[in-house]
């Protein structure tokens, strides 16, 4: 009878997947999901961090959402730099003093010129004027050499379930997109509040899922729900394919840096 699993190690071992850098195995697709507090923007901003830092000479791109609190100014020990789509009008607001505030924006107009002047070993926070030109940057860095990574803070807000219509058709073709990410060396690490909240279709393409406190997992999952009712801030079920799963704590906890709201002025 085999040796039954260490619920820490074998957590581990699946939580460093993303990082791996192997190209016969290809990119990995993770989704972490919780509920409020349950730090799932905290451990993809360690991802972030952990990239950045073993691998200095790839592209970490980070979306953010609109119209909420921002979040890429919690990373601390590396730089960012935003980057906004031509003709969006873009502007950052304190919400306490309520006042805009000035920060520095390069403009693009093409995902080749975006990919260009993006930068290695900082976080190149980018804005496009609609969520479905997402799935035309993937693809775009699919095609090009190297390994390349995308981490989506609310991703549900680009790939909500229960389209239709024109949206439903995008998402299917974002879907197949994110399929190709693996022989792309494109690695996605998306967040959201519950999986089903995001579209199924692009739920099916995550190779791992990491779940905290108020998650909901999916139907295939081994993970039975009454197990994240004793997790706490920061603690994760992580599960690799539906099949093998363990336990991991996200050590750094990154706190807000100030009060700002990202708001899209017409």
């Amino acid at each position: 009878m085999p040796e039954a699993t260490n619920p820490a190690k074998e957590g581990k071992r699946i939580y460093n997947i993303p990082l791996k850098r192997n190209t016969d195995e290809g990119a990995t697709t993770i989704l972490i999901s919780g509920g409020m507090g349950s730090v799932k923007t905290g451990a993809s901003l360690e991802y972030a961090e952990k990239i950045m830092k073993q691998y200095k000479t790839e592209k970490v791109f980070w979306r953010e959402s609109v119209k909420s609190p921002v979040q890429f100014t919690k990373l601390i020990n590396f730089e960012y730099k935003i980057f906004v789509e031509e003709g969006y009008n873009l502007k950052f607001k304190d919400i306490i003093q309520d006042k805009i505030i000035e920060l520095p924006v390069v403009y693009f107009t093409t995902d080749k010129e975006l990919y260009d002047i993006a930068q290695p070993g900082i976080l190149n926070v980018v804005f496009f004027k609609e969520n479905t030109r997402w799935a035309d940057f993937i693809e775009y860095l699919i095609n090009i050499s190297g390994w390349k990574t995308i981490i989506f803070d609310e991703m549900e807000d680009i790939f909500p379930s229960g389209t239709s219509g024109d949206s439903w058709q995008l998402t299917q073709r974002a879907a197949n997109v994110i399929k190709q990410c693996r022989k792309g060396f494109v690695t996605i690490i998306g967040n959201c509040h519950k999986g089903h909240h995001l579209d199924y279709r692009i739920v099916e393409k995550m190779m791992i899922n990491m779940y905290g406190f108020g998650a909901k997992p999916s139907g295939l999952s081994r993970i039975n729900r009454s197990c994240l009712d004793g997790v706490s801030k920061g603690e994760f079920w992580v599960e690799e394919e539906y099949t093998r799963f363990g336990y991991v704590k996200i050590k750094k906890v990154h706190k807000p840096q100030g009060n700002t709201l990202t708001i899209y002025e017409s």
